[in-house]
């Protein structure tokens, strides 16, 4: 340890703010870009880890004194790059929605290009290392994976404490300090030291050089921008999202309802936003509450027990004490919006939040629904989220635990008898989110022996809203009546949909089908997918059918790109862009510098081998994090804690493999298959492990997870150092191909996961990422087995 600290320290230093680095441009993109650009930015700076490994290819490591000075100086350009990245891109207004399309596609090659090059120094330190003192690549493997997972959770700290922009310079000054120890002239540790230091000490100043704003066609760049006296009141940045509070006395004007008068405005990320009213009577007493879309199930119930899920700027908490409910448990997943509501509301003349009968509580939907015994008699959900979700079909890459079929099933659980349960979302011409509420719901009831779902709805319109309530009971002759007479005095709302009435439209249509058993017909025919999504397949707002992506229905109806399949092209394209960018800068210099690399005997098995470490890896990675989305509340935790339990215990299992003596075939063939079995037994286990764990609270859940992880990572952490070391021994012309084609292959297999995850659900990632890591095994098992009879 004490003959080679100096480099266990750096790559356990650049590694740090490698990856801490990494999951903070997620947040950052996720303010200054709509997300689907967002994710293709993200693709490519991966790529940049990759273009320094045929770098290094090329160029050679030298001798043990240059390799750790160019590592150094890696590490250092490291830092002074990412400021200098981000100073540059967050000042480029990249905005798909601007006119200028010819415009913006430059600025889409201008953040390529700048956000690479931290990146591309990053990984040069780092392959530097691992490549040229293979000897001891198993400790340094340990090292470089300790390091990335302790980034991993370094991210929440330093983003809760600084803000995204100081966390920025927070990461690029660890970068500068992880050249201290591979520095071996006193004057250049005295340079990073100093590096290390201004960065610190800039972080005050961090939001006037790195300016993180939202793109000029969010909803904040439009308030910020076309609103008179406006004032951005406060930034707080939370794991789960960026709050901010904008205040203008034209508000009051400019989005009055009635006497409702609003005074601030919420934005989530820069862009969802909400809008905080003030009232200066007592809820009960103001008469036009209760004429909104918000009070849909209060018109069927009288002073009801409320849990609602989601608060945004306390619209159902309003609702709810207006219809005066005897009991509210409001369940929010973001404390920064807690906290901004509270502080809001405490400036008004009336606090709904400190009602006697309101309990805020900083939890996940289904989780607290899984750690309660409360039944109610009304579950709200109103989709305080959707406008930025449906206008960049952003969450048509992202999953959504809370619409799938045992999501319904959990909050039909906690209703009373005859409870009522309210969902809230855009309806779009032709309806697709609000009938997929509709299907998925259906699907949940006959599953609990109800034979006829279509007296358990009512659908009601509100302007762009419409909510579904649905009733654990059917709807009586005398329930529906009641309903239309209050809904009579009430122009704005429109009842499209309940029992017994008689109508054309599509919710008529679909129940229709289901009458005449032909349910799954309709569904098929339907322009759009709206069958049923579960746990497996999460994907609610991915409604565009592959098969007609540019067919009939490309550009009718949504909002934006609502009408458009962004989130199907922008994974072709980042798969195209992966695969483009892959050969440009990483096999196309090898193969025109390293090309005798190729020659090698048994090159072939070689590279299925490294391929298929690349993408198994990723396979699993992304469907673990999927996995454990549920499990731990909410992506942002799921990421974190899976990525660090995954690379701590992947760089236990490099270490112990460097230890083991044992032929390589054996260890890598061990490995995959217990890579395989585990998988299997997470595909079949871990959902009857999260039922009953589920209700646990967040820090137990955490240590579950790391715990539940530790074996697969020990595994996966032993074959890529292992074959790196048997390749380096009888084929080292090879290796800047291993760490080539394994960058590639990880690139490409981030797409083509979540591809195949939409298609046919996480299950599927599982098999496939089995099945690629057994077919890696053998590969390399029939090489060496080549090896012992005398071929390599």
């Amino acid at each position: 340890m004490e003959k080679h600290g100096k480099l266990y320290a750096g790559i356990l230093l650049i590694s740090t703010a490698t990856l801490a680095l990494e999951v903070l441009q997620v947040r950052l993109f996720s303010v200054m870009l709509w997300h689907h650009l967002a994710y293709m930015v993200i693709t490519v700076t991966l790529l940049g880890f990759s273009a320094a490994g045929a770098y290094v290819a090329v160029k050679g490591t030298g001798t043990d004194d240059e390799a750790r000075r160019k590592a150094g100086w890696s590490s250092l350009l490291f830092a002074l790059t990412t400021i200098l990245a981000f100073a540059v891109v967050s000042r480029v207004p990249l905005d798909t929605y601007m006119q200028s399309s010819v415009l913006q596609l430059s600025f889409i090659f201008l953040y390529y290009a700048f956000l690479i090059v931290p990146y591309f120094f990053a990984g040069l330190a780092i392959t530097l290392l691992l490549s040229h003192y293979v000897r001891i690549v198993h400790r340094l493997y340990f090292w470089n994976l300790l390091g990335s997972a302790i980034g991993c959770l370094l991210f929440l700290l330093l983003l809760m404490q600084l803000g995204g922009e100081g966390a920025l310079f927070a990461t690029a000054a660890l970068g500068a300090a992880a050249a201290l120890p591979l520095f071996a002239e006193r004057r250049l540790r005295i340079v990073s030291g100093a590096a290390a230091v201004v960065l610190l000490l800039l972080i005050p100043a961090a939001t006037s050089i790195v300016a993180v704003q939202p793109a000029p066609s969010k909803a904040l760049g439009m308030f910020l921008a076309n609103t008179p006296d406006v004032k951005l009141e406060s930034t707080k940045w939370d794991p789960v999202a960026r709050i901010d509070v904008v205040s203008s006395p034209a508000f009051a004007n400019m989005y009055r309802y009635h006497e409702a008068a609003v005074r601030k405005i919420f934005t989530i990320d820069g862009d969802a936003f909400t809008f905080v009213y003030s009232f200066d009577r007592p809820f009960p007493e103001i008469e036009l509450i209760g004429k909104t879309l918000y009070g849909s199930a209060y018109f069927l119930k009288d002073k009801p027990k409320v849990a609602i899920i989601g608060l945004g700027g306390g619209t159902d908490i309003i609702t709810a004490l207006h219809f005066q409910a005897r009991e509210i448990t409001g369940v929010e997943i973001n404390q920064a919006m807690i906290d901004a509501a509270m502080d809001t509301f405490d400036t008004y003349p009336i606090n709904p939040y400190r009602d006697p009968s309101v309990t805020i509580l900083h939890e996940e939907g289904r989780s607290f629904l899984r750690r309660t015994e409360e039944k109610y008699d009304i579950i709200q959900m109103s989709g305080v989220d959707t406008w930025s979700a449906m206008a960049t079909g952003a969450y048509v890459l992202s999953e959504n635990y809370l619409y799938t079929k045992e999501a319904f099933g959990e909050y039909y659980d906690h209703l009373a008898p005859d409870g009522l349960l309210c969902m809230i979302r855009w309806i779009f011409d032709p309806p697709r989110e609000m009938l997929r509420l509709a299907t998925v719901q259906s699907a949940v009831l006959k599953g609990r022996g109800v034979k006829s779902p279509w007296h358990h709805m009512v659908v009601i319109k509100q302007g762009l809203l419409a909510s579904v309530v649905t009733k654990m009971t059917p709807f009586t002759r005398r329930e529906i009546a009641g309903l239309k007479r209050s809904l009579s005095n009430k122009p704005e709302l429109e009842l499209l949909y309940a029992p017994g009435e008689e109508g054309q439209t599509m919710f008529h249509r679909y129940f229709e089908a289901m009458k005449k058993g032909k349910e799954a017909e309709f569904i098929a025919q339907y322009p759009y997918k709206i069958d049923v999504v579960d746990d497996d397949r999460p994907f609610f707002f991915e409604y565009y059918k592959w098969s007609d992506m540019f067919g009939t229905q490309f550009g009718k109806g949504g909002y934006l790109a609502a009408a458009r399949p962004i989130g199907y092209i922008i994974l072709l394209a980042s798969l195209i862009q992966a695969v483009i960018f892959g050969l440009a800068f990483i096999l196309l210099p090898l193969y025109k510098f390293k090309g005798a690399g190729l020659a090698t005997d048994g090159a072939g098995k070689m590279i299925i081998y490294f391929a298929a470490l690349g993408m198994g890896f990723m396979f699993i990675e992304v469907a673990l994090m999927q996995r454990f989305v549920l499990f731990l509340g909410h992506p942002t935790f799921s990421i974190a804690i899976t990525m660090f339990a995954l690379l701590v215990f992947t760089g236990v299992g490099s270490a112990i493999a460097g230890r083991v003596n044992m032929e390589p075939r054996r260890i890598v063939l061990i490995a995959t298959i217990g890579i395989a079995i585990t998988i299997l037994a997470y595909m079949l286990g871990l959902t009857p492990l999260f039922n009953a764990m589920l209700g646990l609270p967040l820090w137990a859940r955490a240590v579950a997870a790391v715990i539940l992880l530790a074996p697969l990572g020990m595994m996966m952490g032993m074959p890529f150092p292992t074959g790196l070391a048997y390749v380096r021994r009888g084929a080292a012309a090879f290796v800047p191909w291993a760490f080539g084609i394994n960058g590639v292959a990880s690139v490409a297999a981030s797409v083509l996961c979540i591809i195949l995850a939409i298609l046919a659900g996480f299950t599927l990632v599982f098999v496939c990422a089995a099945l690629i890591y057994l077919i890696g095994g053998f590969a390399l098992y029939r090489l060496t087995l080549k090896d012992r009879q005398g071929g390599v």
